[in-house]
């Protein structure tokens, strides 16, 4: 029964793909492993066991015997199953909101807003949003967008390539009905109960018992439990479940980065160190590398057959791999010289020379001439390539290619022209030059056509002719301007540019836009332009010269001279406001900005809308003829001395300026490419602009007909820690900071209390990122642990969203998304947690769907992992009094002289406001974030914001700020023999009343309006007392205003 148990993993490998907890994407059915790196490999078995030697892994409940190699269990024992890569899923573009119709962008909407001209408008539910890719699709969130011919992940957050669904046809599922199937190769057979169950064999019989089944052309023995035929018997296999149609799926195995084999299929190694394909999953590779054998077989290279106990078949030969992706585009050497172009295979010639079959790892035929495909055999007497069940003629060798050419330099032609790598400098009939897009090409006599090398321009027949074929010419291209190949910018004017090698053009407007083309010429409709050397044809729409007509082109937006060198928008000589920012009044007179290019600023001096909209003060949102959306509130400017742009962001560290892009670093840093979707080069030091690609050898960024110098890279920005925002679900409901958006069974929200949740398909329950949802047990299950599932909480009104208080009565009320909960004198106090469960001791609280345990003091949910219950801070009195706290002093515990947190909190010190903050936790652990905390024995995870303690691991908690020790408001009346109690006298009126400190031992400051404790000083410029270690910034919370007495 051993092969049906290997066969049910390897057919189960087949139901389900799983994301890393790092982003990348296992195979199908496979399990993520962690390596030391922190990168996580992929084990090609469900649910299994990671060995200690980070390479190998086992099926579930085995344990890994690293001295043997062996998957050992109960019962049996296997080799070890070798990991392999995971592939990376590229992240998906965030969309904006469209603009209105009177804006000077040419992408139209349906509903006649507009996206910027390189975006493209896509429908998002009942409006529009403009995706910055040319070609994109939109993403469910409604708040992304991929390149076409991708999907988005299910979160919106990746894009997953669309492969060609034509090849391997043959790795199909085989439907059972309308909602069940099996996998490919593999027989549908009924069940006892009239449903289906699947034979991992092809045309298998369906043994009379409803559970087994045999290969074809045996029967089943149902007394002997085998499957006979005329000279062997071997036992019988089990069925094995079959795969919801809906997610059936068959994804190829890769090999390595670049190749890959058919879903099901195994990698085998062959003599020349390369890959090949066994068309069976978990396959034998035999040691001829040249044939395999089934799984649970061995290779017996005497007979070429695949043996086991009871039966020996003949061995199979495997098949050529798969071109996982086109790689990056390097050519292949031959030599010092000559080379041959990517996925191309040098072949000797006549002469002792190289050309180049355009296959990868090609068969060079003896003739020197020739060559075939790899896997077949070249047949000199029948001018084919063979193998043992087809015959297909053999392929011409080409020309290689000039590697010294090759480095992607332009070909000079005088001091002043060049054209592109690989093409040949042509005389024109003016005496100029024009280009051959070919290396080493012919130049034909009618001075405006060429040829490929090798070939005679025929002028008669416009053709190029070699001894045994004829091809059309080509029309020759224009010269580069050697001069602007150093690539620099094409100023317009003093404030506008456009890109190396394009044109400056005039708008309907007055102003400038570019064209992509070097000496362009500029259409009269002052839209679109041509080559240079074409007129254009504004009834056809077309770029006309003597010979032939192509579409012309629009032109695209100018460059910013001043911000295209990354400088920020000053709005004084002290502040600034971001790149494409725009600098507003606000109700004091200072300035703020809005995150936008000339946006309007709200007369309440607090928001702003975009360009072309107005601010409706009486709604709070931003109108155009057409929509209406919330406006924005502006942020803070940036100190000019030490401003940062902080718009791109790479991590939670570091950013890149607007409009830039962020690169890895050779020290896998970040670092910035100032040029939206840039392409990042792989030294790891340069980039090259969209739509491009980095030349290594030439330090070029190259396309189809160009090549311009590539970019170094700038360093990255160190990002401010974000504000704790509320996460918007939709223009009128949110979720808090560190929760997830999930749609609900009636097309609502309802939130996640975790970061980047996955949102069950109940429309009820929620699992953490990294987990799936596993419907049938209510779980939250990953590679090694399943865990109860969360039931998702209310959403917040956005409106309500802004920090309102909760009100617990007419005088006291709890902080924006905190709880009221009853004390044991009858009044109020605070649980830091929406919608609360109150803890019946009237201390403590738990959060929402937990029970408080009264006897270990915790949190509980049905089945799930405790956690530490949470201790109420006391409620906030909504009305001015003169009373003091009746909490006692030994009720809370001080943090400092000045502030304090309740007891049974800890005290936090919070890094942003430089104040100190309370962990609703006793003995709490403060993350090194400054932000947040971790209950007693757990460990802070800043990178993925929990809690963890062994394998379990719990949201964090976000700390509150420290409340400032009071003191008595009550007037003293005392005489200046006394000293008035612990306070310092400071000053005495002319008019005999004292002024004193009600600090001990303060000290006073000679504004005679201010003290300090003991020990500090006083800053009056800077409206603080500091001292060597430390500075307070909250003059008035913390510096003590001096109160009069009255003396006797």
């Amino acid at each position: 029964m051993l092969p049906s148990v290997v066969l049910c993993m390897a057919l189960l490998a087949s139901a389900a793909a799983m994301t890393c907890p790092d982003g990348r994407v296992t195979q199908d059915g496979s399990s993520c492993c962690l390596s030391p790196s922190g990168v996580y490999t992929s084990c090609p078995l469900p649910h299994a066991v990671c060995c200690e030697d980070h390479l190998h892994c086992c099926s579930e409940s085995s344990t890994c015997d690293l001295e043997h190699n062996k998957c050992v269990n109960a019962t049996e024992s296997l080799e070890m199953v070798k990991r392999i890569p995971t592939r990376l899923l590229p992240k998906s573009s965030q969309m904006i909101p469209t603009f209105s119709e009177d804006t000077n962008y040419r992408t139209m909407c349906a509903d006649k807003t507009r996206c910027p001209t390189a975006y493209s408008c896509l429908k998002t539910g009942d409006a529009f949003g403009c995706c910055r890719l040319k070609q994109g699709v939109p993403c469910s969130d409604g708040k992304h967008c991929c390149h076409k011919g991708h999907k988005c992940s299910e979160d919106g957050r990746f894009c997953i390539e669309q492969k060609d669904s034509k090849l391997f046809e043959k790795t199909r599922d085989v439907p059972c009905d309308d909602t069940t199937a099996c996998p490919d190769n593999a027989t549908c057979c009924k069940t006892t109960t009239g449903g289906w169950a699947c034979c991992p064999m092809p045309e298998a019989v369906c043994c009379d018992d409803h559970v087994h089944c045999c290969p074809h052309g045996t029967k089943c023995n149902l007394a002997s439990s085998t499957c006979d035929n005329a000279t062997s018997s071997i036992p019988w296999l089990e069925k094995l479940p079959t795969i919801n149609r809906q997610s059936a799926k068959g994804q190829d195995v890769p090999c390595d980065d670049t190749t890959a084999c058919p879903v099901n299929a195994t990698c085998c190694k062959t003599t020349t160190g390369g890959w090949a394909c066994c068309l069976m999953p978990e396959a034998v590779c035999c040691d001829d590398h040249v044939h395999c054998c089934p799984h649970g077989t061995k290779c017996n290279l005497a007979s070429s057959t695949c043996d086991n106990a009871t039966s020996s078949i003949p061995w199979l030969e495997k098949l050529p791999t798969i071109n996982r992706q086109s790689a990056k585009g390097q050519d292949v050497p031959c030599d010092d010289t000559t080379a041959c172009p990517d996925n191309a295979t040098c072949c000797k010639t006549t002469t002792g020379g190289w050309a180049c079959c355009p296959m990868p790892e090609a068969v060079c035929c003896d003739d020197h001439v020739h060559c075939c495909p790899h896997g077949t055999k070249c047949n000199l007497a029948s001018s084919t390539c063979d193998n043992a069940t087809s015959s297909i003629p053999w392929l011409e060798k080409l020309p290689t290619i000039n590697r010294q050419s090759a480095k992607g330099q332009d070909v000079p032609c005088d001091d002043t022209t060049a054209c592109p790598d690989n093409a040949t400098c042509c005389k024109t009939t003016t005496g100029g030059w024009a280009c051959c897009p070919m290396p080493e090409a012919v130049c034909c006599d009618d001075h405006v056509h060429c040829c490929p090398h090798g070939t005679k321009c025929n002028l008669a027949s416009s053709t190029c002719d070699n001894a045994t074929s004829s091809i059309p010419w080509l029309e020759k291209l224009p010269t580069i301007n050697r001069q602007s190949a150093k690539g620099q910018d094409v100023p317009c004017d003093d404030t506008t540019a456009c890109p190396v090698n394009a044109t400056c053009c005039k708008t309907t407007t007055g102003g400038w836009a570019c064209c992509l083309m070097p000496e362009a010429v500029c259409c009269d409709d002052h839209v679109h332009c041509c080559p240079h050397g074409t007129k254009c044809n504004l009834a056809s729409s077309t770029c006309d010269n003597a010979t032939s007509s192509i579409p012309w082109l629009e032109k695209l937006p100018t460059i910013n001279r001043q911000s295209a060198k990354g400088q920020d928008v000053p709005c004084d000589d002290t502040t600034a406001c971001p790149v494409n920012a725009t600098c507003c009044k606000t109700t004091t007179g200072g300035w703020a900005c809005c995150l936008m290019p000339e946006a309007v600023c709200c007369d309440d001096h607090v928001h702003c809308c975009p360009h072309g909209t107005k601010c409706n003060l009486a709604s709070s949102t931003c109108d155009n003829a057409t929509r209406s959306i919330p406006w924005l509130e502006k942020l803070p400017t940036i100190n000019r001395q030490s401003a940062k742009g902080q718009d791109v962001p790479c991590d939670d560290t570091t950013a890149c300026p607007v409009n830039a892009t962020c690169c890895k670093t050779t020290t896998g840093g970040w670092a910035c490419c100032l040029m939206p979707e840039a392409v990042c080069c792989d030294d790891h030091v340069h980039c090259c602009p969209h739509g491009t690609k980095c030349n290594l050898a030439s330090s070029t960024c190259d396309n189809a007909t160009s090549s311009i110098p590539w970019l170094e890279k700038l360093p990255t920005i160190n990002r401010q820690s974000a504000k704790g925002q509320d996460v918007p679900c939709d223009d009128t409901t949110a979720c808090p900071d560190n929760a997830t958006c999930c749609k609900t069974t009636t097309g609502g929200w309802a939130c996640c209390l975790m970061p980047e949740a996955v949102c069950c398909d109940d429309h009820v329950h929620c699992c953490p990122h990294g987990t799936k949802c596993n419907l049938a047990s209510s779980t939250c299950d990953n590679a090694t642990s399943s865990i109860p599932w969360l039931e998702k909480l209310p959403t917040i009104n956005r409106q309500s969203a802004k920090g309102q208080d909760v009100p617990c009565d007419d005088t006291t009320a709890c902080p924006d998304n905190a709880t009221c909960c009853k004390t044991t004198t009858g009044g109020w106090a605070c649980c830091p947690m929406p919608e609360a469960i109150c803890c019946d001791d009237q201390k403590h609280c738990c959060p929402k769907g937990y029970v408080c345990d009264m006897l270990v003091q915790t949190c509980r949910s049905s089945g799930s992992p405790s956690s530490p219950w949470v201790q109420r801070k006391p409620a906030m009195k909504e009305m001015p009094t003169d009373v003091v706290s009746s909490s006692s002093e030994s009720s809370r515990q001080k943090c400092d002289p000045f502030s304090s947190c309740s007891k049974d909190t800890t005290c936090c010190y919070m890094n942003k406001i430089s104040k100190w903050g309370c962990c609703p936790l006793p003995e709490a652990v403060c993350c090194g974030d400054g932000e947040h905390c971790c209950p007693s024995g757990y460990k802070c995870n800043v990178k993925r914001t929990t809690c963890s303690r062994d394998t379990l691991v719990i949201p964090w908690y976000s700390k509150m700020e420290a409340e400032a020790n009071q003191v008595p408001r009550t007037s003293v009346k005392c005489s200046m023999k006394d000293g008035c109690g612990s306070g310092t006298p400071c000053y005495q009126l002319p008019s005999g009343q004292l002024r004193y400190c009600p600090l001990a031992k303060a000290v006073c400051c000679s504004d005679m309006q201010h003290c300090c404790p003991s020990g500090y000083t006083c800053d009056l410029v800077g409206r603080s007392c500091t001292r060597a270690d430390h500075r307070w910034d909250g003059w008035d919370e913390f510096i003590t205003k001096r109160k009069p007495l009255i003396h006797l």
